[in-house]
């Protein structure tokens, strides 16, 4: 058998103060995918999805128009672990073998379940 997910990555050793990152192998295979979701199971998992939203701002105290600290986070994420302007460095791959990703989804429409989810 085959993994399911396989990143393979040989780098090269670098030479200080030089931007450049050469990787002489990088690989990224995955195996096709097949998904199958019943209508219920989607319904159900975006009821669930709205109620733990409506929950959260409720035990944080928010109104509608309140600040939930999404952007206190993102400024302490980006001083603790900046990101090299793009410029700064580049990346070089010898060999690169990408595998395309395959992902088969179904959708099983079911009009009582519909029906039964508009009418709560």
């Amino acid at each position: 058998k085959k993994p399911f997910l396989q990143l393979s990555m040989h780098q090269s050793k670098t030479i200080t103060g030089v931007p450049v990152s050469i990787y002489q192998y990088a690989s990224f295979l995955m195996q096709k995918l097949k998904l199958s979701i019943e209508e219920r199971i989607m319904l159900r998992m975006l009821s669930y999805a709205d109620e733990f939203c409506a929950e959260e701002a409720d035990l944080l105290g928010l109104q509608n128009d309140d600040d939930d600290g999404s952007d206190f986070v993102t400024q302490m994420v980006d001083k603790l672990y900046p990101l090299p302007a793009s410029s700064a460095s580049k990346m070089f791959f010898s060999f690169l073998q990408l595998h395309p990703i395959a992902v088969d989804i179904s959708l099983e429409l079911s009009s009582e379940v519909r029906n039964q989810y508009m009418s709560e």
